[in-house]
């Protein structure tokens, strides 16, 4: 007969009197976490305007650490669920997986030069662009002066006090007689190789970043002015020709927009202009653009109409504060 040694009772293993709680108290901040993202409501916007990324990594670091030995437990389900997300609902979870930057019909960039800077609009001219949109623009005469040396006699300029446009062509249209409809906005319809593209370039009210989420005033101060910019791309809209509205012609608006993409704020945009992000279904690798040297939020944006964009991608500047935003557009035959 086998001889068989006793070690004696093993005790059974007695979980932490807070693993309960604690795993509650997790699954419903995922969960609250997971809806306001999801719907963007105005009074969440001290939140919502940070990447979902950053409040879903903090959860999974934490439950990495509180993980059990086994495969399957609470804290462990919560931290997969949590990367899970972070990715799902992050700006848009393709861009990492588009290769390359392929070239298009057309190219525009997008940069705010940082209260007027020459030397950082200057930089635009390395990407060959067939557009620029310009905000905090430089003065007329450096705009001019680019302009001459990116397109010659086909040089098309419409400007106003912040943003600018510089593009090739022909000038059909532009926002009243001096180019701008107000401070931090210019439009204009300009006449290419491939037909009338309508062109805006803006910049809406700087961002309020709020810290102290504990403090009430900073979500109070969030949601008012996430108001304001709905109601300022609202301006926009009514401001422009009806046939920015009622026709197929294409258009390409873009600039420092201050906000990460919000449904809610670029309503007007989505809904009577029929617009479409250009880095959701074209964006490349990091797509954050402010600040330059750590670009947590994609506040520059290409939107279009009526054009295939094939990339979009944010490049390093070496005077600005931003980051440039350069998408390559091909031309709907």
């Amino acid at each position: 007969m086998p001889e068989f040694v006793d070690f004696g009772e093993r005790k059974p293993r007695v979980p932490s009197r807070w693993a309960g709680p604690t795993n509650v108290v997790f699954t419903l901040l995922v969960l609250a976490l997971s809806a306001i993202y999801l719907l963007e409501p105005d009074w969440a916007y001290a939140l919502t305007l940070w990447p979902a990324w950053m409040g879903f990594g903090l959860i999974f670091i934490i439950n990495l650490f509180r993980r059990g030995k086994g495969r399957l437990n609470a804290p462990m389900t919560l931290a997969v669920v949590s990367a899970a997300l972070a990715v799902g609902l992050s700006d848009t979870p393709m861009q990492f997986l588009r290769w390359g930057e392929p070239r298009g019909d057309i190219c525009v960039v997008s940069l705010n030069c940082a209260a007027g800077s020459a030397e950082a609009m200057r930089e635009v001219a390395a990407f060959k662009p067939d557009i620029v949109l310009l905000q905090e623009r430089p003065s007329v005469e450096d705009i001019e002066a680019l302009a001459q040396s990116l397109y010659g006699r086909e040089a098309v300029i419409t400007y106003g006090p912040d943003a600018a446009i510089i593009a090739r062509g022909k000038l059909v249209a532009m926002g009243e007689k001096t180019g701008m409809v107000s401070s931090n906005r210019a439009w204009a319809v300009v006449g290419t190789k491939f037909g009338r593209i309508g062109i805006c370039s803006l910049r809406l009210s700087p961002p309020i970043l709020r810290f102290n989420l504990l403090d009430g005033d900073s979500w109070r101060d969030c949601d008012v002015h996430k108001k304001r910019l709905s109601l300022e791309l609202g301006e926009l809209v009514e401001h422009l020709p009806a046939d920015w509205r009622d026709s197929d012609m294409p258009i390409i608006l873009g600039g420092d927009m201050n906000t990460p993409p919000d449904r809610v704020i670029q309503r007007e945009l989505t809904e009577k202009l029929n617009l479409r992000d250009t880095f959701w279904s074209a964006g490349r690798a990091w797509g954050g653009t402010a600040v330059n040297e750590y670009p947590f939020i994609r506040i520059d944006q290409i939107w279009s109409r009526a054009l295939v964009p094939v990339s979009t991608v944010a490049k390093t500047t070496q005077h600005s504060d931003h980051r440039i935003v350069v998408t390559h557009f091909d031309f709907v035959k």
